[in-house]
């Protein structure tokens, strides 16, 4: 029989009698251990069975187990004493494959203690090994995802190509998938046709080293597919927005645009360049615009909101709350020095010093320091308040007041006249200097504002 033809194989492995004497006097032979046929095919054989007693013997008989229903034989068996009979079995396997097993019982009439079993192993095969029991698909976004059923009439090593060919019939995406199938089962696989143009297409599904293939038909139309995900990650100084756009359509999409609405209060970063920036209300749009993005490609578009601007206001806050009590304590903590002047006409003068110290501290030695310029003189004779010590040096004439202890709160004026030498007016005065000693014996100069005489 040719090999590449599907076997039904029954083998029977044992026959087994038991009961009386009578059973060691009948035996039942068969032509063949190994019976080959096709799947659909009858196959038919005969029984033997051999009675060299004296007494005529009628058996029943009857098949339990798997293809109960496809196996056809008498009921009965008449086995005369000191003969030979035959009793032939038919078996029609019709469309199922694999492995079964049955078996065969007769047993005598009038002594049931006479008795046969014939063990069957049946092995039914197909003519191309595999029994396609379904096959399907489906186009979904831009994956092609192909399904067959397969049924092999034994335990068996399968490899199964899953292959996209174009309208010439050539292949232009493959995979394979390799593993043991026993019983029936499904094998799936997909293919990713994001990448594909528009045009007429086959799935083909096919078992490597058999004839078993299965293939279908599909289309690819334009389809236009941009899906967009947005996300935020959130730092301490800002937030990063990342806009992640996908094209899952099967055309190049060029100069697309994405747009953000962003509030003109908010500090903007950009990571990726803008277009455009629209005012709209209270926002502005931000346009992005993506030069391309090819079926199956990934483009991003990232911006940052800075929120350290905040921060940083909050620092100065606290800052200016620590630091301008802290200053303005310093500030009061101090005497001041003030300088005026009071004009008399005909070129004449009064210049006044008021000495003003704080509510915080006493001050000791107290002394006030003044320089007048070569342009003016001192009228000796008109000073007010402690009597000064006057004297000249090369900068003018240099004015000393020991002013003495000043209690908290207290002020001191005093005052001197100057006549100008030539014209006066415009004639800017330098700061006068008080030096004192604080309670911590500290000595510390400030000075004065500066003064113009008009």
């Amino acid at each position: 029989m040719n090999k590449k033809t599907l076997v039904f194989l029954i083998l029977l492995t044992s026959i087994a009698f038991s009961g009386s004497a009578y059973a060691q006097k009948v035996s039942v032979d068969i032509p063949d251990k190994e019976i080959v046929t096709l799947i659909n095919s009858v196959y038919k054989t005969n029984f033997t069975v051999k009675n060299p007693s004296n007494e005529t013997l009628n058996f029943i008989l009857q098949l339990k187990g798997a293809y109960k229903q496809n196996v056809f034989f008498d009921k009965t068996l008449l086995s005369p004493a000191n003969s030979t009979a035959t009793f032939p079995l038919t078996f029609n396997p019709k469309e199922d494959i694999g492995r079964f097993d049955a078996t065969i019982y007769g047993e005598a009439i009038g002594n049931s203690n006479l008795n046969f079993s014939i063990p069957i192993s049946i092995w039914v095969q197909h003519p191309n090994k595999y029994d396609v029991r379904g096959f399907s698909h489906k186009i979904e976004d831009r994956v092609a995802r192909s399904t067959i059923t397969l049924k092999p009439d034994e335990k068996t090593d399968t490899k199964i190509d899953f292959n996209i060919l174009d309208i010439n019939g050539k292949a232009i995406k493959s995979a394979s998938v390799s593993k043991v199938i026993e019983n029936q089962e499904a094998v799936s696989q997909e293919l990713d046709i994001s990448d594909l143009a528009t045009g007429k297409y086959k799935i083909r599904v096919s078992v490597i080293g058999y004839s078993v293939s299965r293939e279908a038909e599909f289309d690819i139309l334009i389809a236009k597919n941009i899906k967009q995900e947005k996300s935020v990650s959130k730092g301490f100084l800002f937030e990063e927005i990342k806009i992640t756009l996908q094209n899952y359509g099967n055309i190049i999409e060029n100069d697309y645009r994405v747009y953000e609405d962003i509030g003109k209060s908010k500090m903007v970063t950009l990571v990726t360049n803008v277009t455009d920036i629209i005012p709209k209300g209270d926002s502005n749009r931000y346009e992005f615009t993506i030069e391309k993005i090819r079926p199956g490609e990934v483009a991003t578009i990232i911006y940052r909101l800075e929120n350290w601007i905040g921060f940083v206001l909050i620092a100065i806050m606290s800052v200016v709350i620590v630091i301008v009590p802290l200053v303005a304590w310093l500030y009061l903590r101090k005497p001041k020095i003030i300088k005026k002047f009071v004009k008399k006409g005909g070129g004449q003068y009064t210049i006044i010093l008021e000495i003003v110290n704080s509510k915080l501290q006493n001050l000791k030695d107290s002394t006030v320091r003044d320089i007048v310029q070569p342009v003016l003189k001192v009228r000796q004779s008109e000073t007010a308040g402690v009597a000064p010590v006057i004297r000249s040096s090369q900068v003018g004439t240099e004015i000393v007041w020991k002013v003495g202890p000043l209690k908290k709160g207290e002020s001191r004026t005093i005052y001197y006249s100057v006549d100008s030498v030539v014209g006066a007016e415009s004639v800017r005065l330098s700061p006068a200097t008080l030096t004192y000693i604080t309670s911590r014996n500290r000595r510390i100069s400030i000075m004065s504002n500066d003064l113009v005489l008009r």
